[in-house]
């Protein structure tokens, strides 16, 4: 059986649509898509609904992603998924990805 992947997608209007898992397997196609990708980007919108397991490495990475924006930055996530939206609500860490 084949190991799920990550999988990133813009979609026409800008938004980067993520499916898939978001666990330690993935982080460092996920550190390149943030640094890479993100990092210049004026605008960043995230559809985080198509990711179906999520760790507390990821969920990390994008906080500490976020963290480091400068404030004027436009950051959005227009979906969480199930499973995302349940572990960032029992961290308390909701408000810091979504503000």
């Amino acid at each position: 059986m084949m190991a799920q992947r990550l999988t990133i997608e813009q979609d026409a209007a800008g938004v980067f649509l993520l499916a898939g898992p978001m666990t330690a397997e993935h982080l460092d196609y996920l550190r390149l898509f943030l640094e890479d990708d993100l990092g210049r980007a004026q605008r960043i919108a995230l559809d985080l609904g198509g990711v179906t397991a999520v760790d507390a490495l990821a969920v990390q990475l994008l906080i500490a992603f976020r963290r480091t924006l400068p404030p004027n930055r436009d950051w959005q996530i227009t979906r969480l998924s199930p499973e995302l939206e349940d572990i960032l609500v029992k961290t308390g860490l909701r408000q810091l990805l979504c503000p």
